[in-house]
């Protein structure tokens, strides 16, 4: 079977609940709008859009229709959240540890590893600065 996603759009955002944040999570994420981290990928054989997170509840799935995609779109811009435009790297890993956040999850996600990467945050940072451009960017 072949690897069908080729890039995601990675976004940070608030933490819609945050009556379920751990407190080593508010401890750790304190910057304002980097409190949690997603994914939006696209199947063109099927033409439907999906969302990824990784939360303390389990993996959430979800099918995105182009209308909600829209609003999704449309409710990080209004609120100033980043949203990045990600390839993804194919790179073999034997063994990968880390996999305790929505952080981990997503690095997983999109072949990206580094032990020093716990935050939105920071992956925020690693991702700029690999050269990894915002999504309103032309």
């Amino acid at each position: 079977m072949e690897h069908l996603q080729k890039e995601y759009l990675i976004y940070f955002h608030e933490n819609p609940d945050p009556t379920k944040v751990s407190w080593w999570i508010k401890l750790l994420c304190r910057k304002k709008k980097f409190r949690h981290v997603g994914a939006l990928g696209y199947n063109p054989y099927h033409d439907m859009w999906y969302s990824l997170q990784y939360t303390h509840e389990g993996i959430i799935h979800q099918f995105v229709t182009k209308d909600e995609l829209y609003n999704i779109l449309a409710y990080f811009r209004i609120n100033d959240y980043k949203v990045l435009n990600v390839p993804v790297k194919k790179e073999w890993k034997l063994i990968w540890i880390k996999e305790h956040s929505c952080v981990s999850f997503i690095m997983r996600l999109i072949g990206y590893h580094s032990w020093f990467v716990f935050t939105p945050y920071q992956l925020y940072c690693a991702l700029k600065k690999k050269g990894i451009k915002s999504f309103w960017e032309k």
